[in-house]
């Protein structure tokens, strides 16, 4: 804003006035413009996450439900039969979804860890293409498997490597039509093992081929189809490749021309070398029969778990509180402790530390049964031991 400046002659002689610059404050509001569409994006993603979370969960529970009536109405039946299948693959999908989920937050937390030995890559392929037969049947879909000629030596977790390339033939399964081909190969590729799983689905455009690897993309948003899944599989097969070292990628010529997946792992520095002594041979031994206490606030899930050991040749008790448990433990001497952590009352943990204090438990083994994502704390409350006796084993489920 400015007024003019006239002389004593009336001569024009300028302007006077203030000049102020905003420049910041638009930049800010430009930023701020940004962060809101952001923040509406993000918004929009997780009703959306949320939404199909809902579709996933419900989905598998109507043959569940159908299931349960026709094996109570009609044991042992051929119809009865044939829905326990449906039922196991309904059953496999929901842990599967289950399993993902707590992954993720494993990874938002920084809690994932990996626990490295030495393997061979082509046993973690056959494991998944085995796993997920049934994947394929119902589809009428054929899974084929080219394996490596030698063996492919790495260091790495072996069950999350069968779960990338399990991720990988679920998704292949899932976006191609029925009675299609899934191929699944294996090779040594300078120096690295090179792992990939073509389909003959409806592909991915070009410019989606990165960003089918964000956390809850999904493809059939991109491609225009409608599909299930949370879009979270891609995800965690990425972050667990990066965290071996590798690199993953996938390649397609575009809409229904079908898609490949690339994973590339760095190979053990000594390839020929043979595997350590904790490496399994493919023997196997049984166990013998064990004292079991079950702990579970979930009356229904410790009566279940019972029923499997019991079923196997153990002697089970169960107890529904801390109290009970270490009731329990004063007179059945269970060699083996399943104890969930979240109780009312005694904690898992205040029940782990009393057991510990009673020499004739100290060599019990504990098993921490909990469906939070969470096992640091329980492993400070259960391995003080006496030092004249071994360490127990402790492990979380």
């Amino acid at each position: 804003m400015g007024v003019p400046r006239i002389g004593e002659d009336g001569a024009f002689l300028g302007h006077v006035g203030n000049v102020i610059d905003i420049t910041e404050r638009k930049l800010a509001e430009i930023t701020n413009a940004d962060l809101t569409r952001a923040l509406q994006g993000v918004d929009q993603r997780k009703n959306q996450f949320l939404a199909t979370l809902a579709h996933e969960l419900r989905n598998p529970l109507t043959p569940l439900r159908a299931g349960l009536h026709i094996v109570r109405t009609a044991p042992g039946s051929e119809a009865a039969g044939k829905v326990l299948q449906v039922m196991e693959r309904q059953v496999e999908h929901l842990v599967r979804l289950i399993d993902g989920l707590m992954d993720v937050s494993r990874i938002v937390r920084q809690r994932l860890e990996l626990r490295r030995k030495r393997l061979d890559l082509r046993t973690g392929g056959d494991a998944a293409a085995e796993a997920h037969a049934g994947v394929f049947e119902p589809r009428g879909q054929t899974l084929s498997v080219s394996p490596a000629p030698q063996p492919l030596w790495a260091e790495a977790d072996d069950v999350r490597t069968a779960q990338v390339v399990s991720n990988l033939l679920v998704n292949a399964s899932k976006y191609s039509p029925p009675g299609s081909e899934v191929r699944l190969s294996l090779q040594c590729a300078a120096g690295s093992a090179l792992i990939e799983v073509r389909d003959d689905g409806i592909g991915i455009a070009p410019q989606h081929l990165k960003a089918v690897f964000d956390m809850f993309a999904s493809l059939d948003q991109q491609g225009g189809r409608v599909q299930s899944g949370l879009g979270i599989g891609l995800a965690l097969t990425w972050r667990l490749v990066e965290m071996h070292g590798g690199r993953v990628w996938a390649e397609s010529a575009g809409q229904d021309q079908g898609s490949s997946f690339f994973i590339d792992l760095p190979l053990a520095q000594s390839p020929d070398a043979v595997p350590g002594p904790g490496a399994k041979d493919g023997s196997t031994s049984s166990a013998r029969p064990r004292r079991v206490l079950i702990t579970d606030a979930n009356g229904g899930a410790a009566q279940t778990l019972a029923a499997v050991l019991t079923m196997a040749g153990h002697e089970v008790r169960t107890a529904s509180d801390g109290e009970g448990a270490l009731l329990a433990a004063a007179s059945f001497l269970p060699e083996v402790v399943v104890q969930d952590i979240g109780m009312p009352g005694l904690s898992g943990y205040d029940v782990a530390r009393r057991l510990r204090q009673e020499p004739w438990l100290s060599t019990a083994y504990l098993v921490a049964l909990t469906g939070r994502n969470s096992s640091a704390p329980w492993k400070q409350a259960s391995m003080s031991t006496s030092p004249s006796r071994p360490a127990p084993s402790t492990s979380s489920i």
